[in-house]
């Protein structure tokens, strides 16, 4: 799904893990915000903050991380970036597990710049791209930001400036 379809989804449904990829820094941003808004209360009770390369390293702490109930919070948030495993890093028996029962009281959600293959193939991942914007995108998005500071835009000006 594309990261406009996201907020929409979550209404509909909700998948244990989230994988953010795209080049666009900001729409990977605003995704991973989205789902921490959505989904928790107390950060500093119920996120945890892991680097892929830890993650490669020592897989048996993020899920650690996840098998932990939230406190004051609907879930617990694992948020994980650059994680970019092999098809051989995935087959740790942990993560196995993991992926095929993933907890219902935890959100894990993965952040990379880059595609991660591997990743898309586990049935509980839903992929959220966030690459390049379209035109339409980038000009409703000015339009709303100029909107809610009492500013007005035309159209033609908004592609200008998304053009830019």
């Amino acid at each position: 799904m594309r990261m406009e379809e996201l907020k929409t989804s979550l209404a509909s449904s909700v998948s244990p893990v989230y994988l953010i990829e795209g080049e666009d820094a900001y729409l990977r941003e605003v995704a991973v915000k989205t789902l921490k808004d959505r989904f928790l209360t107390s950060p500093e009770l119920n996120l945890n903050l892991f680097e892929g390369s830890y993650v490669k390293s020592s897989p048996d702490e993020m899920v650690d991380a996840l098998m932990q109930y939230p406190f004051m919070s609907e879930k617990r948030v694992v948020v994980v970036r650059d994680y970019n495993p092999s098809a051989t890093d995935l087959k740790n028996k942990a993560l196995v597990n993991y992926f095929a029962n993933p907890v219902e009281t935890s959100l894990l959600i993965i952040v990379n710049n880059t595609a991660s293959e591997p990743l898309k193939k586990i049935n509980c991942v839903t992929v959220v791209d966030c690459g390049k914007a379209n035109l339409a995108t980038v000009v409703r998005y000015i339009q709303g930001t100029l909107k809610r500071n009492s500013l007005v835009i035309t159209t033609k000006n908004a592609e200008l400036l998304a053009e830019y």
